[in-house]
């Protein structure tokens, strides 16, 4: 397989982490920042989000992503006023910055009747639309199933699983090719108070075991995975001041394929910035942005033991 073809979608009970999301007050800004990082990003598309009365009903969110082989990064600021518009803002307003954690499956129905027998409450399964321009000019629609649980429940964040209906739209591979040499999305970072609680509360949720690590614990899941930290295990890992609240989504991991490459692109972009003893670039981003992006490479060991 070319380096640069899309990694296959989940299939039977498989479970993989599929892209984050950051909530920022402006797109402009923050695309400004990746870009400048080295990744390539799509164009500009507003969420639509279906209803029975009206299919193209807006959802109150636009986004930018990277696009990787193997999951992606969503940059998404609120459009309107919507309940999804308020719950954007009202996330930004604690902090900028990484709000979103989403996990794929091959059945988000399946999934979200699963979330009910855990105990958690859900609200009720979507369907999400996003219009785009196909790689030979035509329109096109891209479309999900979208699961979440009711705010609250999983207090770190927007915690969602969805399947993907139209991948071989998004996943084209003049989007995939990137000059830091991003490759995959491997690992979502939350700070949390108390990492055993919450590490329960995940292996429900995603229906995986939990493992003990140096101030926290890791659910693995079949492709990329899920660490839990204290803030003070944060703070050692990713540097002071990456904790803007608890709890929160705090960081995540992108491998590359050259970290040599990403290294000088981060360099350029004069962005706060520090290489750790095994090699991995530590990349603050700005307040208006918010989290840290670690780039490893291909072949990195887990930052957390």
């Amino acid at each position: 397989m070319s380096v640069l073809e899309p990694a296959p979608q989940p299939t039977g009970d498989a479970v993989v982490l599929d892209h984050i999301g950051h909530w920022v007050p402006s797109l402009a800004p923050a695309a400004d920042t990746f870009e400048a990082m080295g990744f390539v990003l799509t164009p500009y598309a507003v969420h639509a989000q279906g209803t029975s009365l009206d299919p193209t009903a807006p959802a109150g969110s636009a986004n930018r992503c990277a696009m990787l082989p193997a999951g992606y990064l969503e940059l998404l600021e609120p459009i309107g006023d919507t309940p999804i518009a308020r719950e954007l803002r009202a996330g930004i307003a604690r902090h900028p910055g990484v709000h979103i954690a989403a996990f794929a499956v091959a059945d988000a129905a399946a999934h979200h009747e699963r979330l009910a027998a855990a105990g958690f409450p859900r609200r009720p399964l979507v369907a999400l639309e996003r219009g785009i321009t196909d790689a030979s000019g035509a329109p096109a629609t891209l479309r999900f199933s979208v699961s979440r649980p009711q705010p609250g429940s999983l207090p770190e964040g927007r915690v969602q699983v969805l399947t993907h209906h139209t991948p071989e739209l998004l996943w084209e591979t003049r989007w995939l090719d990137h000059p830091n040499t991003a490759h995959a999305l491997t690992d979502l970072v939350f700070c949390v108070d108390d990492p055993h609680e919450a590490a329960a509360r995940y292996g429900r949720y995603l229906d995986r075991p939990a493992r003990a690590v140096a101030g926290g614990h890791v659910i693995t899941l079949d492709r990329g995975q899920l660490t839990l930290l204290t803030p003070a295990a944060v703070t050692a890992t990713l540097g002071e001041g990456t904790v803007p609240a608890v709890p929160a989504m705090v960081g995540y991991v992108v491998q590359c394929r050259d970290v040599g490459r990403a290294l000088r692109s981060v360099e350029a972009s004069g962005l706060a910035h520090r290489v750790s003893s095994d090699g991995a670039v530590v990349v603050r981003l700005p307040a208006d942005t918010g989290g840290v992006v670690v780039l490893t490479g291909l072949r990195a060991d887990s930052l957390w033991g």
